[in-house]
Formats: structure tokens, sequence, C-alpha cells
């Protein structure tokens, strides 16, 4: 088999084929017109593009593959780094590809219309273990199911025969329940049932359930409430409930003197932290309250409303609806209910539709037999040492589809290779799971190679990236980090252009005593070279004539001694390596000291700028650029 899983993404965009027309030929490579203007018209959404704006683009264009058919001459796309890289942005955007978006649709909108209403259903369950042939249990089930329709109880049959735990205390009740409670099975069935249907046997979670619909209702999303409540526990001794009916009668008076539901809870109710908010307990749906307490609370028709008091398990309430909310619209539904399919079974739904498609679409054929499978596989996959070589495998073919073949040696690994702890597991269904996964994970990889040539878009976009990571890579190296690091070279630039950097000067000023003493220092100045390396032997001269009168980083405005050293900077009055500027008329020097520190960021982005075009250049005398002429003169006319 070809190991799909093994093939590096990036080697697809070397096998894209564009048949469009060819605009440009960069060191022997096209490219095309359809790939230009979609770039173009992607960077410049301004209508009416005159021939001087495309002219000007292409150049900037030219240079980009120029960086890129570097990078790639140098091998910078067959970095573990840059595949790495690019494999998972590959991943990422094929993801959306896997996506069957009509039946995606259908779901939500199923899934919204379920969300308006409540299904009550009463169940009966049988056990089937993981360990265990099903048959048995449904067998079983059948029989219940029969009882019923010939007449039978629905909550005797339960009674006698159901292995819920807890059946004898609710008699099979199952309460309402709102979309995404139920497995997916059970939930059709109750949706889509009318009051007093009865389902055969529904296989879900290791088990056969029998449904009956026992009610349908329509309530909110979900409500507000307060409550006021009285602790009294079932079977509480006779004190204990002669005090909860006194608090009871004050609850009553209270409100009867027409102090608020607020101000009740504040005095008398049980529940402390409620209590302290007013007796407000939040915003809950179905099934998160003691069921008197919401159906109580969901019967309530308008927001300010009471009721009580309602006993419980725990004691007696007195409600309040303090706010509803509705089911909003589809759109406004919409991120909630794909959040919740997608940690649902639907989720599980939406790929298997998927891959069906594909299979179909590439002629998937399974030529194998999972017995040999079965039988050649043993428990010790569930303690993680089950080894290819206690199974006789071969490289006969286990399925195919389009162009490839896999074998049964494909399959035994990827089973030693995802070996399960497990204390409990079905043998049989932990084949059969994971041959699922492989077998998807195959079509999946395949798939994704041919997204390419089946999709324009993508095809670009993939381009787009690859392109793109080597050029930020390639930029960098030759570009960005190396302006950093190539300390020297920075330095001479900022020499060689300091005049350029004024907004920010280090200066110290000295001052003498005499003419003579003035005349004398800039004298000995003149004779040393006016290096940056010189710089500590020109202030040690001055320092031994004359005084300090200030130093320190000035910018334009600060002084007139600072001004005066910019203007000349400025006006290109102070040579490329000079450091020193003498002031004839106020008798100082001034030792401008290093101001790289000062100015390197603005003086690191020019000297990038110097090395990319120093760089562009060598890439366009060692590259040859063929431009379609008559290509280039359509897109101008179309735009």
């Amino acid at each position: 088999m070809k190991r799909l899983g093994l093939i590096l993404f990036a080697l697809i965009i070397g096998q894209i084929v564009f048949s469009q027309q060819i605009l440009l030929t960069i060191n022997g490579n096209d490219v095309t017109k359809e790939e230009f203007e979609r770039i173009y018209l992607k960077n410049n959404n301004q209508p009416n593009s005159t021939d001087q704006d495309i002219d000007e683009y292409l150049d900037l264009f030219i240079n980009f593959k120029l960086k890129v058919a570097e990078a790639e001459n140098l091998g910078y796309d067959t970095t573990t780094a840059f595949l790495n890289e690019f494999n998972q942005y590959f991943s990422q955007l094929s993801e959306p590809f896997f996506v069957d978006t009509v039946y995606q649709n259908q779901l939500l909108h199923q899934a919204y219309n379920r969300l308006k209403k409540e299904v009550r259903v009463s169940y009966i369950i049988i056990k089937s273990e993981p360990t265990q042939d099903t048959i048995e249990a449904y067998n079983k089930a059948m029989l219940a199911y029969n009882r019923i329709k010939n007449g039978e109880n629905f909550i005797d049959v339960a009674l006698d025969v159901s292995e819920s735990s807890s059946v004898q205390k609710d008699k099979g009740d199952g309460w309402y329940n709102k979309v995404f409670m139920m497995p997916y099975n059970l939930e059709n069935f109750a949706f889509e049932g009318n009051i007093g249907d009865v389902s055969k046997p529904l296989f879900a979670n290791y088990a056969y359930f029998i449904l009956k619909i026992t009610d349908i209702r329509t309530v909110p999303k979900r409500v507000r409430a307060s409550h006021i409540y009285i602790s009294l526990p079932i079977n509480a001794p006779e004190i204990d409930s002669l005090t909860a009916m006194k608090k009871i009668d004050s609850i009553k008076t209270a409100f009867k003197n027409g102090q608020t539901f607020s101000q009740v809870a504040s005095q008398f109710s049980d529940d402390t932290y409620s209590s302290s908010h007013g007796g407000d307990i939040g915003w809950f749906s179905t099934g998160r309250m003691l069921r008197e307490f919401e159906t109580a609370t969901f019967n309530i028709k308008n927001i300010g409303d009471s009721v009580g008091p309602i006993r419980t398990a725990v004691g007696f309430h007195f409600i309040q609806l303090t706010d509803i909310e509705q089911v909003g619209s589809f759109n406004e539904e919409k991120d909630d209910l794909n959040s919740s399919i997608s940690n649902n079974e639907r989720s599980m739904m939406l790929q298997n539709r998927v891959y069906q498609n594909l299979m179909k679409e590439y002629n998937y054929q399974f030529t194998g037999n999972m017995n040999d499978f079965y039988t050649g596989v043993d428990s010790t996959i569930f303690q993680g040492t089950w080894t290819m070589d206690n199974f006789y495998y071969n490289n006969n073919v286990l399925f195919k589809f389009s162009d490839q073949e896999v074998t049964y040696s494909d399959f035994a690994k990827y089973l030693s290779e995802n070996q399960r702890i497990s204390n409990n597991a079905n043998l049989i269904q932990f084949i059969d799971d994971k041959f699922i996964e492989f077998r998807n994970e195959i079509i999946k990889n395949y798939e994704i190679t041919q997204l390419p040539n089946k999709n324009t878009g993508f095809k670009y976009l993939m381009q787009e990236y690859h392109d793109g990571l080597l050029l930020f890579d390639i930029t960098n190296n030759m570009v960005w980090d190396k302006a950093v690091k190539d300390t020297v070279g920075l330095r001479n630039y900022f020499v060689q252009n300091r005049n350029k950097y004024s907004q920010k000067i280090n200066i110290v000023v000295y001052s003498f005593s005499t003419d003579k003493l003035f005349a004398k220092t800039v004298k000995k100045i003149s004779k040393i070279s006016n290096q940056t390396d010189a710089l500590n032997n020109i202030i040690k001269i001055a320092e031994k004539t004359g005084t300090s009168d200030m130093s320190g980083v000035f910018k334009q405005g600060d002084n007139v001694t600072a001004d005066f050293v910019i203007s000349k900077m400025q006006n290109n009055l102070i040579s490329n390596n000079q450091i020193v500027v003498v002031d004839d008329v106020n008798k100082k020097i001034i030792i401008l000291k290093d101001n790289l520190t000062y100015v390197k960021g603005l003086v690191t982005a020019d000297y990038q700028d110097v090395l990319e075009k120093k760089w562009i250049a060598e890439l366009r005398t060692k590259y040859s650029v063929e431009i379609n002429q008559a290509v280039l003169n359509d897109i101008k006319s179309n735009n």
C-alpha cells in the first residue's frame, strides 16, 4: 500500500498543474494569469486599476516569486521545520472539506425545530454487556415489547423486566427530554412520534430501550426564578414539621402585609445563599431542578407571579418567576446548536456521511474477511502486549479504492500501534471500531492529496501558504535577522548616513577659558583620525584643556547647542565620519558621541531596506524572468 499517512503534503504543491494562460516564467517555472490576478485582486480592492498600478504590482510580485525561487533553490522547502509547519496548515485548512454541509444544515434545522419542545417518555431497559452477544438481550426486549403491544400496561411490564436501577422508584418515567439529551435514535423516535406511541427495541449504550411517549409540551428555552425555601426532609420529626408550618404561616402573613418576595426571602428562607440575593436562584432549564419545583415554575404564566408552597423531597418552596428566555431565531441559536452537535454523536454521523460519499466516489471495495482478525487477535490487545507476530498476516488486499490497495498487514500494524488497556471490552467491537478508524484515516489522507486538483480555491490557498512560509523564512535570514546580527554592517551604514538620524543626538560640550586654549585643543583634535574608535582619545584631549558644560541625549528644540548640531547634520555639513563639531562663535567644542543606541530601530529598518534592494538586484541577475506581454495586456484591458 502507498503509505498515505507518511506523505509530505508539501510535495503536492510541486504536483499542481496550472492549465491557465502563462503570465510569467521565472527560473523555468510558470506563473499563470489566474494566480497573479487572484493575488492582485486580493490585495487591491480599488476599482479601475491603471496600467501603472498593475505594472507596479507586477514588479513587486516578481520580487516575491524570485525570493520563493531562491528559497526552493536553497532547499528551504525540504527542511523538517518547514514541512512540519506546512503540513499543519495543510491539515487545518483541509478540515472544512470533510464536512457534508448539506447534511450538517439538515441536522442543524432538525435540532432547532426540536429545541422548541420537550417530550416525556417512559422507558424499559434491557442491558447487553459489551463482552456479550446482543441477541439474547434483543430477544428479551422483544418479549417485553410484544407484551405491551398485546395490551399489558407499560408500567407493569417495566416493573417486571426493566433493568434500570431506579425503576421501582420512578416506574420507568424518564421525565421530559430536550434535544441532545438522549441517544440520537431514541431522540428520533421521541420527537417524531405521538403521545401513546411505543417503540420497538432501540439499541444504544450497550442496552435495548423500549420507549413510550407520555406527553409533549412547549416550554421556554429557560426560566429564571427566586424561591423561599423551608427545609423539611421526607420523614422529618413531628417537631420539625410544626416549625416548618409556623414559618409558612409567617411567610403568608408577610405577603398579606405587603412585603416583597425579596424581603420575605431575605427574612425567612433556609437557603442562605439565595436569601442574600433576594431568593434569586438564577437561570435553569428542564432537568436541572427537582421535578415538582420544575413543573411549578414552568407552569407560572407571567413574570412576577408566584406560587407556593410547593412540596419537594427536601421541603417547601415559594417560587416567583422573574424572567423567561424563549427560543431565538435559527441564526441566533445556530452557534450553540453547532457546538452541541460537535459534542454529540451527530458529529460522528457527519464524519461517516463524508466517508461514505468518498467511498462511493473512489469505488471502495472490501475484499478481505474480518473473521481473520476476530480469530487472529486475542485479549492481550487490551493489555497493550499484543504483537503482529501472534497473528497470521500477509500482503493480501483487505480493501481497495481508487488506485490504492490496503493489505492485511497494514491493518494489523495499525492494531498493534493502537492497543487499548481495558478490563471489560468486547474484542469484536474493538476490532470493528478500529477498522473504521483505520479505513477513514486512509481515505482521508488520500483525499487530502487530491484536494488541490479537485478545488481551485484550495489549490491556490495552499500555494499562498507554501510561498508565504518560504518568503518569511528566507527574508528573515537574508534581510531582517541579518540586519540585526550584522553589527559591523549596521554601524558602517549608520556612520555613512549619520545626518539622516538627527531626531535624537548624544553629545558632550566643552568650553574653554581662553581663545588660546580653544585654538590649541582644536588643533590637537584635528590631528586625530576622526573615526568612532578614536572618540575616547578626543574626549581626553578636550577634558585636559576645557570644561564640560553639558552632556546627554537631546532632540531638536531642547536647547540651542543641540539645535546647532542637528542643523549641521541635516544640512550635510558634518561629513560621514566626523564626530567633532567646532562652534567658533561661542568657542565650544561639541563631541558627537555614539548615537546609534538611540536611533537603532530606525537605522535597522533602513539597513534592512538596503539589504533587501541589494538582494533583489542579485536575484534578478541570477534568475531569468520572462513576461508574456500579450497576457499582461489582456489583464490590463480587463481592469
